[in-house]
């Protein structure tokens, strides 16, 4: 089940402090006792890839991804790790299979092969240089050394280099202004479809424009000349659809390498 590319077995479980979802039992004191699902993992495995308590990680497997503090534990063995899924913010279950028991249908929920790498966030917050992509629960991007304008007209050359089409654009600033006559920063954002790989889709998932097109945002950050880039990532994205498409999969997997590449270009 583990492999090069998720190497960790994830098990998850209830504790003593929640039952199922926390339906009832986080209406009690129980929540303070654990306020969220924490990550188990062995100290050999924190060593390694210099993880410290108090921090998050980001988990990930071939079903999805969520992010959650951790605790270094002696208890937990090298390889392995354990979770609740008890909090609704966390949403631990996008990361397990979706697949079913062919008899009584129930979820194979409790072991997924995951990786797992230190949370980061892009945007005003950010903690790596500005040249280093970074992912968030819902897409990737970076910080670019580039005046707003700029940036965005770069966007669209490089997008279009790609294979999309801006369809539709949003200027939040303008429509801020507009409706709630409140400033904002300066922010896009870029409706990019690609044509073929979206009538593909199509063609395997009609209801799947619901999810179209794919979003590109560029926005100014705090610091004079510096730009946000970031995209959607499209198999989080297409991972609502459930079950396990091949033909999506594959679609999901060549949008996110071409929107990889429009924002490690710029």
């Amino acid at each position: 089940m583990v492999d090069e590319e998720f190497p960790f077995l994830l098990i998850t479980g209830r504790t003593l402090y929640q039952f199922n979802a926390g339906t009832m039992t986080m209406r009690t004191a129980n929540a303070e006792l654990r306020a969220t699902d924490l990550l188990d993992i062995s100290v050999e495995d924190a060593k390694r890839l210099q993880l410290h308590n108090g921090e998050k990680v980001r988990v990930h497997s071939r079903y999805g991804e969520a992010s959650l503090p951790f605790r270094i534990t002696p208890a937990q063995r090298p390889g392995d790790l354990f979770t609740t899924f008890h909090t609704a913010e966390v949403f631990l279950n996008r990361v397990t299979s979706p697949f079913r028991d062919r008899y009584v249908k129930s979820p194979e929920y409790k072991v997924t092969a995951v990786q797992i790498e230190r949370h980061q966030l892009f945007g005003r917050k950010m903690t790596m240089s500005a040249q280093q992509m970074q992912h968030s629960k819902y897409g990737f991007g970076k910080t670019v050394e580039l005046p707003y304008e700029e940036a965005v007209e770069r966007v669209r050359v490089a997008l279009q280099k790609e294979g999309f089409g801006v369809l539709c654009e949003i200027d939040i600033k303008e429509k801020m202004k507009e409706k709630l006559n409140v400033d904002f920063r300066n922010y896009v954002i870029l409706g990019a479809c690609n044509p073929p790989l979206a009538y593909k889709s199509l063609q395997q998932e009609i209801g799947i424009g619901l999810l179209l097109p794919c979003n590109v945002i560029v926005y100014e950050t705090d610091e004079a000349g510096k730009s946000v880039v970031a995209a959607i990532d499209a198999k989080t994205m297409l991972s609502v659809v459930g079950g396990k498409d091949v033909t999506l999969d594959a679609v999901a997997n060549e949008v996110n390498q071409k929107l990889e590449r429009v924002v490690a270009q710029l």
